[in-house]
């Protein structure tokens, strides 16, 4: 498919600030840098948030989450590449949710429409995310994916690992240098099904790039981590 790269560089956008209550509404202009289909430009518009709802996310009836609040983005833009030979609009909708125990979105669906009649670019893309995939109950014969997130990156003392469980687990985590040599080594046992914010001190560790790994009975997961001093 065709893909489209937008860079906020010259305007970027305010989604939402917390605490966000039902009801939150705001606007922010937008603009800078882009590429569609390998044509680089330039592009102007606007982003508007609101929470327009509330109550509780299903996850497939594996995992549900109470008291979700639902943002709604809508983004417009209008670009122009090659020169200004060829414009277009790129409009995209984003449906996070957002639940009090997360700094991230446990769910989010997108929905963005690329046109450009003169490049005959008329594109929709729809992709759905959301904090751990085996939250929608992936059931393969292979380790599953466990998608976490690591906060502040770069960290400085102490890292911390963010992520969704469905079912018991005992975890171990791995945290390899550049070398690939593993540095620190932290069990986390018998974790009951729930979000967790799990903090790890990396006060003894130099700058440079790491690697954290997690490792469950079922389920693995790897990201980088840029340590700074």
């Amino acid at each position: 498919g065709m893909t489209a790269n937008v860079n906020y560089s010259s305007s970027s956008a305010i989604l939402a600030q917390y605490n966000m209550s039902y009801g939150y509404n705001n606007t922010d202009a937008v603009s800078g840098d882009i590429s569609v289909a390998g044509f680089s430009g330039t592009f102007t518009g606007s982003i508007n948030t609101v929470a327009d709802g509330t109550g509780t996310l299903d996850l497939n009836g594996i995992s549900s989450f109470a008291n979700c609040i639902r943002l709604k983005s809508n983004q417009h833009i209008d670009f122009d590449v090659l020169s200004g030979f060829v414009t277009g609009t790129l409009d995209q909708t984003t449906y996070n949710y957002y639940h009090s125990s997360s700094k991230f979105p446990v769910f989010s669906v997108s929905y963005t429409y690329v046109s450009a009649p003169l490049a005959n670019i008329d594109q929709t893309q729809t992709r759905i995310t959301t904090l751990s995939n085996i939250a929608i109950g992936v059931k393969e014969n292979k380790l599953n994916d466990i998608i976490f997130k690591a906060y502040p990156n770069p960290a400085n003392d102490q890292v911390s690992l963010h992520f969704v469980l469905t079912k018991s687990e005992s975890y171990t985590v791995e945290i390899s240098n550049a070398l690939g040599q593993i540095v620190k080594t932290v069990s986390m046992s018998n974790l009951q099904p729930g979000m967790y914010n799990e903090a790890v001190n990396i006060s003894d560790l130099s700058a440079g790039m790491y690697s954290i790994k997690v490792m469950g009975k079922n389920t693995q997961g790897t990201q980088k981590l840029m340590v700074q001093k």
